[in-house]
């Protein structure tokens, strides 16, 4: 082979090698920085009528327990990134205080039962499915006996362990009343993404449902405070403050 050609084939080389590099960085930074990983327990698309704690998925969100603020925080930086990547509408969402969300991430965390059965039933209880009709709906997907018996052991109170870790949010994906609802984490949070999300100059503001206090807002600076907890990220012990307060 004559050099002209050999130099022709080491230049497509590099131009392939390259043009991929840029294709895959474009990809990554219009994800928000994530990767592919996943960093949720449970999510779903569900219908969004708007960003506070009176709305409608406000009240759908309200329960019982006292979400502490660092799990507050956790979701508003957890939702950073999906705003970054144009995944949702804005830096605001709705933190849950429903115990049985938590008790669902718990379960699903346990191993107990199989993660996509987590996922179905969830989705079917959101939808308003009644869970006499649930077992039949997913018989194709899952063993009736196995989902009536997560039924019933989601209606237990989550532990102290799960209620110190998991938290359920929503968020607007655009302005046509779509939107997700996410559960994440504490320990298991993207942190590389949200570092990203800490770079930027605005704000992440919390709603908790249920609550009368006025919706909480936090410099994206101070989600590094949030992942210098995680375990892969020694820092700071959690907080245990109410979100609520």
């Amino acid at each position: 082979m004559s050099r002209a050609k050999v130099a022709v084939a080491v230049a497509l080389l590099v131009l392939a090698c390259c043009g991929s590099v840029v294709v895959a960085v474009k990809a990554l930074q219009h994800n928000g920085g994530r990767s592919d990983e996943q960093h949720w327990l449970i999510s779903m698309e569900i219908a969004f009528d708007d960003v506070s704690s009176t709305s409608a998925v406000g009240r759908r969100l309200s329960g019982s327990l006292d979400v502490p603020q660092i799990l507050a925080e956790a979701a508003a930086c957890s939702n950073g990134p999906d705003w970054l990547g144009d995944v949702t509408l804005d830096t605001s969402v709705v933190v849950s205080t429903r115990p049985d969300l938590v008790r669902a991430a718990e379960l699903y965390e346990s191993g107990k039962y199989d993660s996509s059965l987590v996922q179905d039933v969830e989705r079917q209880l959101w939808n308003g499915v009644n869970e006499p009709d649930i077992a039949h709906a997913l018989a194709d997907q899952h063993d009736i006996d196995d989902v009536a018996a997560y039924l019933v052991d989601r209606t237990q109170m989550p532990g102290d362990d799960a209620q110190s870790r998991f938290v359920a949010y929503a968020a607007a994906k655009n302005l046509l009343g779509d939107g997700y609802l996410r559960v994440v984490d504490l320990h298991r949070l993207d942190v590389a993404a949200i570092r990203a999300f800490a770079n930027e100059s605005t704000y992440a503001q919390m709603f908790v449902a249920g609550s009368t206090a006025d919706p909480r807002e936090i410099p994206a600076s101070a989600c590094l405070d949030v992942v210098s907890g995680n375990p892969e990220q020694p820092g700071a012990s959690p907080s245990s403050e109410s979100a609520g307060q």
